[in-house]
């Protein structure tokens, strides 16, 4: 608290009396009071006693100066500021008030919880206010913190009274799951409420079916909530619709898949539900009327979706509704029969699908209707409605066949159309159903309509895929020798490099192989584009290339070679070779053979015809080696530099590609070297033909 009410401020001090102080009047420039004042309060008074006694004093001297002849000084009338004095002790504000000529009044003390006590609180005139000499500054004195008892004491807080315990509404006890095997679920509606599905799953439920529709305009308002849930939860959902004999069998059908179409969809769902039972407020039911209203729902349900609904009823409620016809027996059976050891089975079925064994009760689930599948978890999810699809969604068939899994449709007969042509005659069906694509390549467009046991045809269903029946188309190998290697000293093995390029005209390459099989030696390099190839050594006779491609689909094309290379030796100057000029047979152990020829001088000349794809030069090359002018059919193709700083020998220096026919081969010394060299000599090992044979 900064101020207490009940205190004055020491600027109101004047006017708890109503009067105020004196007020300064100017007289010739200057400030002096005025006379008479107002009636004065308590500490006004005491200040007005001070200053008359001080002025009657002034006046005495005056007198006395005077009657001794002496000059009365003049009194200074120049205006003096008024100094600040809030926050200073009471004596150092009255030392800064008279300092300046002004007089200094105690006008009493307030509380102030921010001015320490002794200091001053507040002025009066404020600060820097221009006063005559003489004037009084009245001052107020912190009192300190305002007394403890003057602060409002704060109301106890009431101790609440403990609310009563409320009794818990009592557990209900459980009701056991009925006996019958088989996999667990149950149905609800909105008289239900919202049950809890996680709850459900954990107590070992598979499956739930919610009504969805009654009559012609009723919607179960729960639905859509319940489907959500459920399959939230991990339950399978099924949707069943209220069958109302009173009303047109069309009509309620269309309500009926119109309302799970614009909610929760057909796809993923158990097969739908036509409960046929009485119901007070529908009447008494006609059986005839019934029995063709139900049909009339029947057929068009199975006409929207292609598919067999399935009937909910009783043995008792079935002959009510309907009495006994025994032409309903091909649609799946969902029966009511509750507490009963042996299902009574109404008229036209043989064995059922789904029981409702009756209610039960879990401790955190309300009442249900229990339900078991007869089958295994497995085959109720083959239960759920699919889409048609060609060899199980895959993009590309190999073969012209396809399988079509119509596990989510039934019928009686089936019939395929390819594209926009016509439908072919109806056959048998059957799960998977075999469709011909024909021989045309790429995309098929496959239509397949169902008919029921009824005659009644099912909506047009379809897929797409892609056919592929030709393998890719290999081209090569092409093989080519490598030059820059060296040969063992039999020559043997030959470095080569073979390629190979693929096409596939519908789904596309896969990959691109090349494969080397020389005896027990094998060696492969594979690509994922349309081009391979693979270097290595192979055996100069007894080796096999293949080149391989493979198709999205899994066709492969292949296609091989196996070359020979000839080896051309000069060891003994064979008839094939013609020597002219200053050539000779020199014995040296890294040669082919241990022999090769040599020449250097400009003028030699040997020749080779051959016939063949390629042919390469092999030779000796060293610090004396010369330049060799190399030259087919005439032509001078290149001219070789045999110099190296250090020998070595059986080195293919030269590899040239030829057309297929017969050529001759010409080597001539040119007599001249590489500026590093010390000689010119030239030498040559062997001669290699390549002869490409498929």
């Amino acid at each position: 608290m900064t101020e207490d009410a009940t205190t004055p401020r020491a600027s109101d001090a004047f006017l708890a009396g109503h009067a105020r102080p004196p007020e300064p009047t100017m007289v010739d420039g200057s400030r002096v009071l005025a006379a008479a004042p107002r009636t004065p309060g308590a500490t006004q008074r005491q200040a007005l006693h001070r200053w008359q006694a001080a002025s009657a004093i002034a006046i005495t001297v005056l007198m006395l100066l005077g009657s001794l002849g002496m000059s009365v000084p003049a009194i200074a009338q120049d205006p003096v500021l008024v100094p600040n004095v809030i926050g200073l002790p009471e004596a150092q504000a009255v030392s800064a008030i008279q300092g300046v000529g002004l007089g200094a009044v105690n006008a009493g003390s307030n509380y102030d919880l921010n001015v320490p006590l002794g200091s001053v609180v507040s002025q009066d005139p404020p600060a820097t206010t221009q006063v005559a000499t003489g004037t009084t500054v009245n001052y107020v004195v912190s009192a300190g913190p305002p007394p403890q008892s003057q602060q409002p004491t704060p109301k106890p807080t009431p101790t609440p009274k403990p609310s009563p315990t409320p009794k818990p509404p009592p557990t209900p006890k459980p009701t056991p799951w009925p006996t019958p095997p088989g996999v667990k679920g149950v149905d609800v509606s909105h008289w239900n409420g919202a049950p809890n599905f996680y709850s459900l799953r954990g107590h070992g439920m598979e499956f739930v079916f919610s009504k969805a529709t009654q009559g012609t305009w009723l919607q179960d308002e729960t639905f859509l909530r319940n489907t959500q849930e459920a399959r939230a939860a991990g339950l399978l959902p099924g949707a069943y619709h209220f069958f109302d004999y009173n009303k047109g069998g069309k009509e309620q059908a269309k309500h009926f898949v119109a309302t799970v179409q614009n909610t929760t969809g057909l796809a993923g769902l158990l097969p739908l539900v036509v409960d046929v039972e009485t119901l007070k407020s529908l009447g008494t039911p006609n059986p005839t009327l019934a029995r063709t209203r139900l049909h009339l729902l029947l057929d068009e349900l199975y006409r929207q979706t292609g598919r067999y609904p399935m009937i909910y009823t009783s043995r008792e409620m079935w002959k009510r509704v309907v009495g006994e016809p025994d032409d309903f027996g091909a649609y799946p059976l969902w029966v009511a029969c509750w507490k009963c050891d042996t299902v009574h089975m109404p008229r036209g079925w043989s064995d059922w699908d789904f029981w409702q064994v009756g209610p039960f009760q879990f401790p955190d689930v309300p009442t249900l209707d229990g339900n078991t599948y007869r089958s295994s978890p497995q085959k109720l999810r083959h239960e759920l409605q699919k889409d048609m699809r060609l060899n199980k969604g895959a993009e590309w068939v190999a073969s012209t066949t396809a399988l079509a899994d119509l596990s989510g449709y039934d019928g009686t007969e089936v019939r395929v159309a390819l594209e926009d042509g016509g439908f072919g005659p109806w056959t048998p069906f059957q799960h998977p159903y075999p469709v011909q694509l024909g021989n045309q390549q790429g995309p098929r467009n496959v239509l397949l309509q169902l008919r029921s046991y009824r005659g009644v045809p099912s909506p047009v269903i379809s897929d797409a895929i892609q056919l592929d029946s030709v393998p890719p188309k290999v081209k090569g190998p092409w093989i080519a020798m490598g030059s820059g290697g060296q040969l063992g000293r039999d020559a043997d093995r030959v470095p080569v490099t073979a390629k190979i390029e693929a096409s596939d005209a519908t789904s596309g390459l896969d990959s691109s192989r090349v494969e080397a099989s020389c005896g027990a030696r094998r060696a492969s390099r594979t690509r994922q584009a349309q081009a391979a190839e693979l270097s290595m050594n192979i055996d100069r006779t007894g080796c096999t290339l293949t080149g391989i491609a493979t198709d999205k689909v899994g066709h492969t094309g292949s296609s091989s070679l196996s070359p020979r290379i000839q080896l051309r030796d000069v060891r003994e100057r064979s008839r094939d070779f013609s020597f002219k000029g200053d050539w000779k047979t020199a014995r040296m152990k890294s040669a082919i053979g241990r022999t090769l020829t040599q020449a250097s001088e400009r003028g030699a000349r040997m020749r080779l015809p051959f016939e063949g794809a390629q042919y390469a030069i092999v030779t000796r090359r060293g610090p004396t080696g010369g330049q060799l002018d190399v030259l087919v059919d005439g032509k001078r193709v290149t001219t070789l530099d045999l110099y190296s700083k250090k020998s070595d020998s059986r080195r293919v220096v030269h590899v040239g590609s030829v057309s297929k026919r017969k050529h001759v081969l010409e080597l001539r010394p040119t007599g001249t070297s590489n500026p590093a060299s010390t000689g010119t000599t030239v030498w040559l090992d062997a001669v290699l033909v390549l002869d490409r044979q498929k």
